[in-house]
């Protein structure tokens, strides 16, 4: 056998290094805070009636928040047609439709989305 054969076969044999002596540094999972591991190796699952009053909090605020603004665009979206419809052909009650619509509806909604924020 030759030298260089020698050399190939030492460098191409396995050897039983275990994978504590590859890593330096603490092992994984060694470190623990408060007599818990500092990383678990499966995540702990949250139980579906904890998820349930999150979600249900989070969507009463969302449908809160959009319930004023989506009244105000409407009465916006319907205080542009009526005004429209009056420029369009002035007519003495017309104009007193478009401004009575935005008096009893669309100040109403504004000054809601406003004070609910």
């Amino acid at each position: 056998m030759s030298l260089q054969d020698q050399k190939i076969e030492a460098m191409t044999a396995t050897s039983s290094i275990s994978e504590e002596e590859l890593y330096d540094g603490p092992l994984p999972y060694s470190q623990r805070v408060n007599g818990q591991p500092l990383f678990a190796k499966v995540q702990p699952e949250q139980k579906e009636d904890e998820k349930l009053p999150s979600m249900a909090l989070l969507v009463n605020l969302a449908l809160e928040v959009l319930s004023t603004r989506l009244i105000a665009l409407m009465a916006m979206a319907g205080a542009i047609g009526i005004w429209c419809y009056a420029v369009y052909s002035p007519d003495t009650l017309r104009l007193i439709a478009g401004g009575g619509y935005s008096i009893g509806v669309l100040i109403p909604a504004i000054y809601a989305m406003l004070r609910k924020g």
